[in-house]
């Protein structure tokens, strides 16, 4: 007979590992049970907590929509002009520019890709204010 698979007597055995052994062929059912209750109580747990993120969202969402729809009952939406929101933007770059140049208004123009006659024409437009000039 082959010395490795001669069984050993229990005495040779760990402890630990012959108990458990002994206690899973013993005992087969009451171990399921008990982690079938382990796990269905973390996953009540994990579902509860997901249905309490659920409602919390559905309810943002909910408030949300009243809003929007008090608001386009009132009319109260502002609306947008185009010109105006282009003309924002357009100020806004300039200043940006002069910021990073000091306000040159040489390289501001040039690095906003236009003549400075046209840059200074809109600074003018705009009512804008430059702190240093070439």
């Amino acid at each position: 007979m082959n010395p490795a698979f001669v069984q050993k007597p229990d005495s040779e055995l760990p402890s630990a590992p012959l108990r458990r052994l002994k206690l899973t062929l013993a005992e087969p059912r009451t171990l399921a049970a008990a982690e079938v209750s382990k796990g269905v109580e973390q996953d009540q747990s994990t579902l509860s907590a997901r249905l309490a993120s659920l409602k919390l969202l559905a309810l943002s969402l909910m408030k949300q929509i009243e809003s929007l729809e008090d608001q386009t009952l009132a009319n109260t939406a502002p609306e947008l002009d185009l010109q105006a929101e282009v003309r924002r933007f357009e100020a806004e770059l300039i200043r940006n520019a002069l910021i990073k140049t000091q306000g040159k208004q040489r390289r501001a123009a040039r690095m906003l890709g236009m003549k400075v006659t046209t840059l200074n024409t809109k600074i003018k437009r705009y009512h804008l204010e430059v702190k240093s000039e070439e």
